[in-house]
Parts: structure tokens; sequence; C-alpha cells
């Protein structure tokens, strides 16, 4: 006898089809994604109010963010580790999990903001402001794919559901350096989201690699880079924008960034047949 629609559904899917249905659903799910990420601020914003005083020294300051950003990882990886064990007893628990993947996944928005600056870029409605926020959305778009997609699909192979929570916990971290990255208090909690992120670089610039082979290739003389002026673009988003994602010579047209987007996507589809491949290997 067949197994019926219910038995079929109550079966987790593998790892590979999971992450597919993830990002599907993360594309096709609007969501108010910067007030989400205030939420998640929230608690670490009020930590470090307490603990980043002028009246400490550098080093002790450094300390403490290095300690706020370590406090995120554990709780993050702690949290999902128990969520996912949560699930794995619940029938049809890998609906959550779907749904936890596509809300720490962010996969959309840095597509969203490319979409927009192509319409500036070809309506003239920002004026001289409309090239340098392509500029943005285009470092954007790399970043993401490498502390998004490529850090979850990482992470999660290599620790299982805490990999999500590790994953989430670096960008976190790199989230709430952002305002005064110079800050000694922020250069600890960079530091940890650089050692969250340096692995994923590799791992994105590995997917961007076929990805780029398979497009045309960019304007002629355009270098791709990532972006090296902000303290986290090395770690970061260097490799993933060196890899394709990303102009930094002369003005960034409509044809990058749709070239940006395209290897986005391209990206998003090798990560996931790299996972298929660890997954067949272990098997």
């Amino acid at each position: 006898m067949s197994p019926s629609l219910v038995t079929l559904l109550g079966t987790a899917p593998p790892l590979p089809l999971l992450l597919i249905g993830a990002l599907l659903l993360d594309m096709l799910v609007r969501r108010g994604s910067a007030k989400a990420s205030e939420t998640a601020l929230a608690p670490l914003e009020a930590l470090r109010k307490r603990l980043d005083r002028s009246g400490r020294g550098e080093r002790a300051l450094q300390i403490r963010g290095t300690i706020v950003g370590g406090i995120a990882l554990v709780i993050c990886a702690g949290a999902t580790a128990f969520l996912g064990r949560l699930l794995a007893g619940v029938p049809f628990g890998w609906l959550g999990e779907l749904a936890a993947l596509a809300a720490l996944m962010g996969a959309r928005a840095p597509l969203d903001a490319v979409r927009r600056a192509i319409i500036a870029l070809a309506s003239g409605s920002q004026g001289a402001r409309a090239e340098p926020l392509a500029r943005i959305a285009l470092e954007r778009l790399g970043n993401r794919f490498v502390d998004g997609p490529a850090a979850i699909f990482g992470w999660l192979l290599l620790l299982g559901p805490a990999g999500l929570g590790v994953a989430t916990a670096g960008r976190l971290a790199g989230a709430l350096a952002e305002g005064s990255p110079e800050a000694p208090f922020s250069r600890g909690l960079i530091g940890v989201h650089r050692m969250v992120m340096a692995p994923a670089a590799w791992v994105a610039a590995l997917a961007l690699l076929p990805a780029n082979l398979a497009l045309p290739r960019g304007r002629p003389g355009a270098m791709l880079v990532g972006a090296s002026g902000s303290p986290m673009g090395a770690a970061a988003g260097g490799r993933a924008l060196a890899a394709g994602i990303g102009c930094a010579k002369g003005p960034v047209t409509p044809s990058d960034l749709q070239r940006g987007a395209l290897l986005y996507g391209l990206g998003c589809v090798a990560l996931v047949a790299l996972v298929a491949l660890v997954v067949l290997v272990q098997g």
C-alpha cells in the first residue's frame, strides 16, 4: 500500500530540500526585516549600553565587546540546538525548522534593495544619490550572501541546528558594531563577527566561482571587490564580492546590479549543490 499524504508530509525531507524550501519561503514572504533585526538586537544593545562605558580603558572595552559577542554565540547556538531537538520529536516538526531557517536567512532583503537601485538609476529619481546607493546595494548583496545563505548553510552542515544560531549570532555581532566600527567595544564584536564569517566567506567564494563562470563576463575593466573600506568587509563580504558580486571601478550601472542579482541567485543554487554533495558523501 502506498504511503498516505499525511505520512509523506510527516517525514522530514533531506537537508538540501529543506534549504531549498527555506530559500523559496524567504523569497516569497515579505517581512519587516528592519523591525525584526531591531527586536533581535535590543537585548544586546541594552547589554552594550551597560558595559560600554567611557571610563574604561580601550583594552578592557574590547574584551567586553568580545564577551558580549561570545554571550550572543552561546545563547543563539543553545536556543537553536534546543529548538532543533524539540522539533525533531514532534510530528511535522520539520515545518518549524523550515520556518526558522526562512526567518533567519534574510536572503530577500538585499535583492529588494538592488531592485530599488535599478529603478532609481533608470528613472533618475534620486539624482546624484542614485549611484552611491546602487554601490551600497551591490556591496550589501555580496555581504548578505556571506552572512546569510553561506554562513547558515556552512555552519548548519558543521554543527547541525546549533550552527544556525552561530551564524545568526555572528550577523548580530556585526550589526551591533555597525554604528561605531572603530570604537574599542565594537572591535571586540567585530572579532567575533570575523571568527564566524571568515569560514563562511570561503564557502561563499567556492559557491560563487562556478556561478561567475556560468554568466557572461562583466563590463571590461570592472574590478570586483568587497567592502574593503569597512572593518568587517575583508573578513565577511570581501572574498564573496571578489568572486563576482560588486563593482569598484567606474559608476555602477543597472547591468552591474542585474548581474550581481543573477550571481546571488546562482550562488544560492551552488550552495545547495555543495550541501547535497557533502550529504551524499557522508551518507
